[in-house]
């Protein structure tokens, strides 16, 4: 019996009207798939709810007590408070899946592996897939695993930055590395795409700071599964100093 697939999402409505049709789209999208059993919003902002956006049988809400830029930390605490074995997918709210995730849904034994997945650019929406990232060995933007990993391995100080801040994905990486998972990013065969044709961004990049370092590095790989069903880390890792 395979594992439910649980995606988490930090969620907001941007002042854009084409970006803010990126994100829905992506949003009804991953909703769509028959691989995913829910789809967790963590609300960035304050005023969307259930009751001012949509209403779908597999769409939750995580309580929020402030509304925030959302930190790592903030959907590991979620898992954790779950309490229930499941595959945690965490993802950026301009990533949209596909019938690909059933590839990693048929790993038995997850183990300590950690799927940071690179993403591909996509020129039309999912129309055209494009290519895959020339930056996929640095840049991540959805993390899958099993969710008893988040409460055996992953202690709290884990993922103390928000989504978005330049080099989360890189320390993220380092930080789960260290903590004894294993990091594995197949991306070549489990495609997500970007859906960002605007160019539209709700805040300025350059003026963020970094999450700081040390950070990790995963070249994009294959997804290797043993005879028992149990998940190989065949991808290569390396770190970086500060």
């Amino acid at each position: 019996m395979f594992l439910p697939l649980v995606l988490y999402v930090p969620f907001f409505l941007p002042a854009h009207i084409q970006r803010r049709g990126e994100l829905l789209f992506a949003l009804v999208n991953n909703l769509a798939l028959p691989e995913v059993s829910r789809v967790v919003l963590l609300p960035e902002q304050s005023g969307i709810s259930q009751a001012t956006l949509f209403s779908h049988h597999k769409l939750h809400w995580a309580e929020s007590g402030a509304y925030s830029r959302r930190k790592f930390s903030d959907v590991f605490e979620l898992i954790r408070a779950a309490n229930d074995e499941h595959l945690a997918l965490i993802a950026n709210a301009d990533i949209a899946f596909d019938e690909s995730l059933a590839r990693a849904m048929h790993v038995r034994h997850f183990g300590n592996a950690f799927l940071a997945l690179s993403r591909w650019h996509s020129k039309e929406f999912m129309t055209d897939a494009g290519q895959l990232s020339s930056k996929a060995s640095a840049s991540h933007d959805a993390w899958l695993f099993n969710s008893n990993t988040v409460r055996d391995l992953i202690p709290p100080s884990v993922g103390r930055y928000y989504f978005g801040q330049p080099g989360c994905d890189q320390r993220l990486l380092y930080e789960t590395n260290r903590a004894g998972l294993c990091a594995v990013n197949a991306a070549h065969n489990i495609t997500l795409a970007h859906v960002h044709k605007s160019a539209r961004r709700s805040y300025i990049r350059n003026k963020m700071a970094p999450a700081g370092g040390p950070y990790g590095f995963a070249d994009p790989s294959e997804l290797s599964v043993s005879a028992n069903g149990t998940l190989v880390c065949t991808t290569a890792y390396w770190e970086m100093p500060r």
